[in-house]
């Protein structure tokens, strides 16, 4: 009895199961841009905190955000954020967001 690898058959193999429909969806969905009711939302912010940390808080629908002086020791953190795009030009250590509103 030969104690080497197994003959795979077709039906085994994962491009051919039968339970996997094949279809993705583009991931685009429809967005609420309204603000839930219980979610906090506080002032803009864009600053840098003692010298290491951007933070960048509340921007909602601002297109033209950009952090021009960047310093690899520092971290960027992105937090309440909605509709909105934020340039980084230089490099940065650590970059932290969060998605959706507390």
């Amino acid at each position: 009895m030969p104690l080497g690898l197994k003959k795979v058959t077709n039906d085994m193999k994962t491009k051919n199961r039968t339970d996997r429909a094949g279809f993705v969806s583009s991931g685009v969905k429809e967005v609420n841009k309204s603000v839930p009711a219980g979610a906090k939302v506080g002032p803009p912010k864009l600053e840098l905190v003692m010298g290491r940390k951007w933070v960048v808080e509340y921007q909602i629908g601002v297109k033209d955000l950009c952090i021009d002086e960047c310093d690899p020791k520092q971290t960027v953190y992105i937090f309440g954020c909605k509709d909105s795009v934020l340039q980084i030009k230089g490099n940065i250590i650590h970059l932290s967001f969060l998605l959706s509103f507390p």
